[in-house]
């Protein structure tokens, strides 16, 4: 059966063409394989939706951010998608058992089979590993901008790898400010259930792994159709933090610092108050952030109070009030502040 490799040159570890041929070269016994390098999320989706239209089969090679698109991409055409992992969280890699070697995890692609696998959806996305609010949310932010190609942080965030989302975690439980009040509604195999009350985080997990390398103590499959709501309630700062370390090895954190329901479908509603959103925008690089055009959501707030953008080339920030929801603005370097 014929084989499109979509590869991410912007990936965390990819070695852009040469790696492509040596993925190519293995995955040959499967068919003919056709390589495209997609450079933004367009490109990957328009490649993506051919090859499943086409009846190929999918290898997307680069991270987590990469599978996430292309799974996207794909929703509701019947297809089959490989992962060679070449970012730098490669959470859903971890979770399924690949080699995070890219040669060894192509050839086991080469000789393997396709199963079916779970996917969550959250305001209308597919998810294949795990997301959540609160804590999760924050920290997920902190290291997106401290990773930035033009952070005076990027090289000690890529060396503590997994730690930098304990670190950014650490901070905001200690600064006082990393809990919200929450209700949270679900349904699973065992009937409804609800919980309410302040919590740091609320994950909604399809598989165990996050935070390049970090995992939750569940044992759920991912095949089976539920999936595992962790909450985490507020507690003592310093208590927490200490509890924190554990995601390193996955050993259990105790009910009393993650609750653990099984849901089918699920509801969170919380009242996190005031709250920064982070972009980061890299004209012609990750799929992150590659597009220029940001779409920003804003739940269920009812005003901006402004927006702040820090353009790389000179160092100006612009500070940008009275903005009106659901709108569209066009920005230019130092024009517009106000």
């Amino acid at each position: 059966m014929p084989v499109t490799l979509i590869v991410n040159p912007s990936a965390g570890r990819t070695r852009g063409v040469a790696d492509a041929a040596t993925i190519a070269r293995m995955l040959a016994p499967l068919g003919t394989v056709t390589q495209v390098c997609a450079a933004s999320v367009p490109q990957l989706t328009a490649a993506a939706r051919a090859a499943a239209t086409a009846g190929h089969i999918i290898v997307v090679a680069g991270g987590d951010g990469t599978v996430h698109h292309a799974v996207n991409a794909l929703a509701g055409l019947p297809t089959t998608i490989g992962i060679v992992p070449s970012g730098r969280g490669n959470d859903l890699a971890r979770a399924l058992g690949l080699p995070l070697d890219v040669e060894a995890a192509a050839a086991q692609l080469a000789r393997g089979r396709a199963r079916r696998m779970d996917l969550a959806e959250v305001n209308g996305r597919l998810l294949c590993t795990v997301g959540g609010t609160g804590l999760l949310a924050r920290s997920t932010s902190d290291v997106s901008r401290w990773s930035a190609e033009d952070s005076p942080l990027r090289r000690p965030a890529r060396w503590m790898g997994g730690n930098t989302y304990l670190v950014s975690a650490a901070v905001r439980v200690l600064s006082g400010n990393s809990s919200d009040a929450a209700h949270v509604a679900g349904e699973g195999p065992d009937g409804r259930w609800t919980w309410e009350g302040r919590a740091h985080a609320i994950l909604i997990a399809n598989q165990r792994h996050m935070g390049e390398g970090l995992r939750l103590p569940i044992t759920s499959a991912d095949d089976d159709g539920v999936l595992d709501v962790c909450i985490v309630p507020e507690r003592s700062r310093l208590s927490l933090v200490m509890k924190l370390t554990a995601l390193k090895t996955g050993r259990s954190l105790g009910p009393d610092v993650l609750r653990v329901e099984r849901a089918t479908t699920v509801r969170v509603l919380t009242d996190a108050g005031p709250r920064d959103i982070h972009r980061v925008v890299v004209s012609g690089g990750s799929f992150g952030s590659s597009p220029l055009e940001q779409h920003v959501g804003l739940g269920r707030a009812r005003a901006v109070q402004e927006v702040e953008i820090r353009w790389p080339t000179r160092g100006v920030v612009q500070t940008l009030r009275g903005l009106e929801l659901d709108q569209s603005y066009r920005v230019r370097e130092g024009k517009g502040s106000g």
